[in-house]
Formats: structure tokens, C-alpha cells, sequence
């Protein structure tokens, strides 16, 4: 089970791990690092043990100090460090596309050169970092399109903490995502065009495409809805709907993640392979850019890169001929993402994602083993599928949202298999809308019928008056807890463990249940 790419996994989190809690100074990590690099070579001359002992304090450390050069930033010219109580002019690259809410615009700048409005050097500095820009629109407020180079005028800013501890941190969820730096502007000038990455700027048309073509073929919640499913555009579905998704354990519907990556590919791979008869080597490679294209249209967020990871090695294992190993292809997914931005181990959609895929490999073909002794095939697997899925997230989903679905599992065998049929029928009407936008209606026509059951789907399971229990968050001892217990089946005995396990759960929560009622 533990491949030589699982243990260098594991070893690099508690890596991470390790740095978040210890705090250790970064020239420290890095001269423990040397030095268990330096032992290394040197116990090449020795005994294999001592070798492999110190490749896994390299692994540790290397991870260790990834996180700390990531969390404090060293570089004099971060932006982070420019953080003052008056006015500065910021100039940047607009690396997000501008969202709207309520008369007040945000996006991501990748900041170039400051000046300070109260120094006596007139000239731009150079700096470096993301910011995130927050201003209402207006006269001297102008909207910047993506790859824009703009100045703003305002004030450059730490972002804020939680007023009630305990609550959502908005400065740890920016942090996750390498932004250290909020700015309030007051002022926008636009200078010109900015340079940017040239598979993103295709990628943004392209969202900006779809986008046009949901907006003028399928208006009301049901377009609203498919750009939420589509593209990851939360923001403008109705807040008493993200309510329904939240109760009725469907939220993860709405935030583009491996399932909406793996059904493209999916779809794609149909498309060219059942439709029009090409070798399926031709096919996996023909795939491939398409995913990849989409992971960028939807904003390439952790969940999304690691459904785009494994879906590159399922496919080259089609033009290598050789089975996949998913959850080694799980690890190095894991790894990717974690050497880019080790910060991610510790955002929400990053982990949602992870143990939703891992209950996914490891418990279904136990459950589905079970349950079809009982229930026909075609129940059997969807249900080991959403059963699987749900105990994978389950203590995370309290843990963050203080929240359990009772009716999750049932929601999910009728509202789950009818996402891959609406992103199908999106995808046809995007690529129709570039040609004829009264066949991309026609098209969308049909798509409402299936949004319209959607809708109502998540309305009649939210209804349902135990349709979740608000729950105290779970302690750490818990979760490591349950986390070790989910993997008891793999034990002699480890499925009457893992089933009592549950068994004691269900009556908890139930006894909430009748306790609330």
C-alpha cells in the first residue's frame, strides 16, 4: 500500500505540518535541511537504514521550509512588508476577473512598483506579491479587464481578523492562497495592457464566452445555477439556494472540483471515442489540453488540480497501457499542488477535495461488496459511491461549517447523476453560442428542463425538517480519531470495527435528531 510516492507524500505533509505548529525560524529549517542533505551523501558509504532515515528527514525539512518561506515571505521586496496607515499608489498586472457585488468591485493584482504619498522619493519602488483590491465603482473608479496594467490610490492593508474567535479567519483563507495584503482603493487609472500568461488569457476568453452564451440563452436561477456548476461563479446564485446546497450536503455541486473535471473529461473522452470512432491512445491524448483548459476556465483552484493530475496519468496510462494506481496517482496529485503552494494543506477545499476522493478509492469496493449482497447493481455502486464520499468529509464538513447532513446521502443518488447530463448540455450550447446564439437557445432549452429538476430536487430535500443538525465543532482528537477508524476494513477485523464505529455515530446523531424534535 505504501509506495515509495505515498511515504514521500506523507513524510512532506507532516513535514508542513510540523512548520505550522512549531513555527520554527526559516534559516533554521534550512540549515537542518543542509545538514540532513549533507548526511545523506555521506550514509550512501553506510548502512541502507541510515540512508533511508535521513531521505525522510530530507522529505520533512524540504516540506518544513517550503511552508515557512511561504507563510513569511523573506524578500524585502514583498508587498507585505509595505503595509502603511496612509495612502500609497500601487501599480500591478489585474491577474482575477473583476467580480461584482452590491456596487463594490474586487480582484487580484499582482503588484509590480509602490510609492508612498508621504515620502520625499517621488519614484516607484519595485515590489512583489498578490493583493487583493476591494473599491466602489465610479468616476474615478474605472473597471479594469483581465491582464490590465493599473494604478490604484488608497490604502494598502493587513487583512482583517475575525472579530469572534472562532469564526471564519478571512486573513488565514487569503494567506492559504499566498495573499498577504488587502487594499481599499479610493482611485484606478488604467495604463495599458500587462503581460500575462498566454494559456490563461485563452482561458479567460473562454470563460467570458461560456459566460455570454449562459447569460442571453438562460436567464433566472436557472442560469445562475449553471454558472455556479459550470464555472465556479457562486456569487451570483441566490443566497436562499446556497442555503438549500449547504442542508441538503450538496454544496460541493457548486464549487467546480474533481467531479465537474472528471465528467469533462469524461464527456470529452465519449465524445471522441464512442461517437467518432477514434483509437482510444488518440483519444487520451486529444483529451488531455481540453481538461487542462477547463481546470484554467474555472480558476485551476486545489480540487480542480488535483482532478486535472490524476485525470493526465489515468489517461497516459491508456497511451502507456498500464492500469493506474489511483491512490499513488492521489500522493503525487497531493505533491504537486503542495510544492506550489504548501499553504494549501491547510484550505478547506483542498482537504474537502482529498478525503472525499480517498473515501472514494478506499472504501468503495468494500461497501460496494456489501451492499450487493442485498441491492441490485445498478443501486449498489452509486450508493457505495455517495456513502463512501460522505464518510470521507463527514467530520470536516461539521468541523468548517458546523453542520451535518442527515439527508446528504439520499440527495446525492438523485441530484449528483443529473449534474454530468446539465454540464454536457452547457458545453454544447457554449461551443453553439460561438456560432449561433438562437441554436445555443434551442440547446439551452433542454438544459432548463434538467436545471428546473435540479432546482426543485434541492428544494424538496431541504425541506425535509431534519435535513441537517447544526453541531459543536468536532475537536482534533476526534478527527484524527475517525480518521484512523476509516481505515480499520483494511484490518483482519477492521470492518466490524469500522461498521461499530459508524453504528455508534448514527445513534448520536439521531438521538440529536429526536432530542431536537
Amino acid at each position: 500500500m505504501f509506495t515509495p510516492l505515498i511515504t514521500v507524500a506523507l513524510f512532506y505533509i507532516l513535514g508542513i505540518a510540523l512548520a505550522s505548529i512549531l513555527k520554527a525560524p526559516i534559516f533554521l529549517l534550512v540549515l537542518f535541511l543542509l545538514c540532513s542533505l549533507a548526511l545523506t551523501i555521506f550514509s550512501f558509504r553506510f548502512h541502507r537504514f541510515l540512508l533511508n532515515f535521513f531521505l525522510i528527514l530530507d522529505v520533512v525539512f524540504t516540506g518544513a521550509s517550503l511552508y515557512s518561506l511561504n507563510f513569511s515571505p523573506v524578500s524585502i521586496s514583498h508587498v507585505r512588508n509595505f503595509v502603511l496607515p496612509w495612502e500609497v499608489e500601487l501599480a500591478g498586472t489585474v491577474v482575477q476577473e473583476p467580480e461584482f457585488k452590491k456596487g463594490r468591485i474586487s480582484f487580484l493584482l499582482e503588484s509590480e512598483c509602490i510609492r508612498s504619498s508621504l515620502s520625499f522619493d517621488t519614484s516607484l519602488q519595485p515590489v512583489r506579491g498578490l493583493v487583493k483590491v476591494t473599491g466602489y465603482t465610479g468616476r474615478r473608479f474605472k473597471v479594469p479587464d483581465y491582464g490590465q496594467r493599473i494604478l490604484v490610490r488608497g490604502k494598502l492593508k493587513d487583512p482583517p481578523l475575525p472579530s469572534v474567535p472562532g469564526t471564519f479567519n478571512y486573513r488565514d483563507y487569503l494567506r492559504n492562497k499566498k495573499i498577504f495584503a488587502v487594499f481599499q482603493a479610493d482611485e484606478l487609472q488604467i495604463l495599458g495592457r500587462g503581460r500575462i500568461n498566454f494559456f490563461s488569457g485563452i482561458a479567460v476568453k473562454c470563460r467570458q464566452s461560456i459566460r455570454n452564451t449562459i447569460q442571453r440563452t438562460l436567464p433566472g436561477d436557472e442560469g445562475r445555477l449553471l454558472r455556479g456548476v459550470m464555472l465556479g461563479e457562486k456569487g451570483c446564485i441566490p443566497a436562499y439556494l446556497k442555503d438549500m446546497f449547504i442542508s441538503t450536503g450538496l454544496a460541493h455541486t457548486l464549487v467546480v472540483s474533481g467531479l465537474h473535471v472528471g465528467l469533462v473529461a469524461s464527456i470529452v473522452f465519449f465524445f471522441f471515442f464512442r461517437i467518432l470512432r477514434l483509437p482510444r491512445k488518440i483519444v487520451s491524448v486529444i483529451t488531455i489540453p481540453f481538461v487542462v483548459l477547463y481546470c484554467f476556465i474555472t480558476g485551476a483552484n486545489p480540487p480542480a488540480v488535483r482532478a486535472l493530475v490524476l485525470s493526465i496519468v489515468v489517461l497516459m496510462g491508456y497511451v502507456l497501457e498500464r492500469e493506474p494506481d489511483m491512490l499513488n496517482n492521489l500522493a503525487l496529485a497531493a505533491l504537486i499542488i503542495l510544492i506550489f503552494n504548501p499553504l494549501s494543506l491547510f484550505d478547506a477545499s483542498f482537504q474537502l477535495s482529498f478525503l472525499a476522493t480517498l473515501g472514494i478509492v478506499y472504501l468503495v469496493p468494500f461497501f460496494q461488496k456489501n451492499f450487493a449482497k442485498i441491492l441490485p447493481e445498478w443501486f449498489a455502486s452509486p450508493l457505495a459511491v455517495s456513502v463512501s464520499a460522505q464518510i470521507g468529509v463527514a467530520p470536516l464538513i461539521a468541523y468548517y461549517f458546523n453542520k451535518v447532513s442527515v439527508i446528504a446521502l439520499l440527495a446525492n443518488l438523485f441530484v449528483v447523476p443529473i449534474l454530468g447530463i446539465i454540464l454536457s448540455i452547457g458545453l454544447a450550447a457554449s461551443v453553439a453560442g460561438l456560432f449561433s446564439i438562437p441554436v445555443a437557445r434551442f440547446i439551452s432549452l433542454l438544459n432548463f428542463v434538467f436545471l428546473r429538476y435540479f432546482i426543485s430536487a434541492i428544494k424538496f430535500f431541504s425541506a425535509f425538517r431534519f435535513a441537517f443538525l447544526n453541531v459543536p465543532r468536532p475537536s482534533h482528537i476526534f478527527i484524527a480519531g475517525y480518521y484512523t477508524g476509516m481505515f480499520a476494513p483494511a484490518f483482519k477485523y477492521g470492518k466490524w470495527i469500522f461498521m461499530g464505529l459508524w453504528a455508534i455515530l448514527a445513534l448520536y446523531v439521531w438521538l440529536l435528531v429526536f432530542a431536537g424534535g
